[in-house]
Parts: structure tokens; C-alpha cells; sequence
């Protein structure tokens, strides 16, 4: 009995899992290749269904030119920083998928170690009003964590 309640209480965790919308970017200063080095993981359905609001047209991750201009696209107006009030773009690395789950890479350069970092992160926001996108911040101050959501877009780092 108590190994069908454990059994019953994984499935129900599992389903209800992703009634939860977040997302989690691990940002890394680089100083050696002067990058913040980006990884961001969010459900692979969730961005499909994103990335199908931002074209108009049902959209299935794949490795098809159309879907990676989409895909760099979405980033680009979602998943901005910027280093003394200056916009830096972003350079597309790639991505994975783990099960349902992508992960994005991407990196922007700096200049100077010790410049003020400004990160909006308002992926997904457009579809979930309870989305949350964690985001751990690396550099050579110490680390650094933020929840951005609808009330919080935007943080500065010194």
C-alpha cells in the first residue's frame, strides 16, 4: 500500500509539475574569453508555445534555419543585458533538449571585469502570469540570484 501512495504521490508531483511556469539562466563571467556565458533552461513546450505567439504559426523545435532565426529572435527582445547602460547582443551558441526540457546557450562579450551588469529577463511572461525566471548570476563580486516575474523585469549588478 505504501509503495502504490509513493507511486500515486510521483505521478501527481510529476503532473502537477508543470502547472509550475519558471525558468532558470545560469549567467558565468568569463574573463579568460571576456564572455558572460549563458545557459537557460525552460520547458521545450512552453518556449515551442512562445516562440509559435512571436510567428503566428505552430512552431516545434528542431534544427531548421526558420525555427533558429525564430529561436535568436525571441531572445533577443526576452533575454537582454547590458554593461554600464550600454545594450550588448547577444551570440547565439545553441541549445539541447534533456526529456522536456531546452536548454539555450548563449554569451556577450565585456569589456572590463568591474562593469555595472543590467539583465531584463521577461521570457515567457507573455504567456503565464504566474511565470518566474530564476537567474544566478557568477562573477568575480561573488554570486548573485534573482527572481524576475511580472512585478520584477529588470536588475542591476555593480
Amino acid at each position: 500500500m505504501k509503495i502504490a501512495s509513493l507511486a500515486f504521490g510521483v505521478f501527481l508531483i510529476c503532473w502537477a509539475l508543470h502547472d509550475f511556469h519558471a525558468s532558470l539562466s545560469e549567467v558565468k563571467q568569463n574573463s579568460k574569453e571576456m564572455v558572460y556565458e549563458v545557459s537557460l533552461r525552460v520547458f521545450t513546450d512552453d518556449l515551442e508555445a512562445a516562440l509559435s505567439l512571436q510567428t503566428g504559426t505552430k512552431f516545434k523545435l528542431n534544427s531548421a534555419p526558420e525555427m533558429e532565426l525564430a529561436l535568436t529572435s525571441y531572445l533577443s527582445k526576452n533575454w537582454m543585458l547590458k554593461l554600464n547602460g550600454k545594450s550588448v547582443g547577444a551570440h547565439y551558441l545553441g541549445k539541447e533538449f534533456d526529456q522536456d526540457v531546452c536548454y539555450l546557450y548563449f554569451e556577450f562579450p565585456f569589456e572590463k571585469v568591474n562593469d555595472k551588469v543590467e539583465i531584463k529577463n521577461i521570457v515567457l511572461l507573455e504567456l503565464f502570469d504566474d511565470q518566474t525566471n530564476l537567474l544566478n548570476l557568477q562573477r568575480s563580486g561573488g554570486r548573485r540570484t534573482v527572481v524576475f516575474d511580472r512585478n520584477l523585469q529588470e536588475a542591476a549588478f555593480d
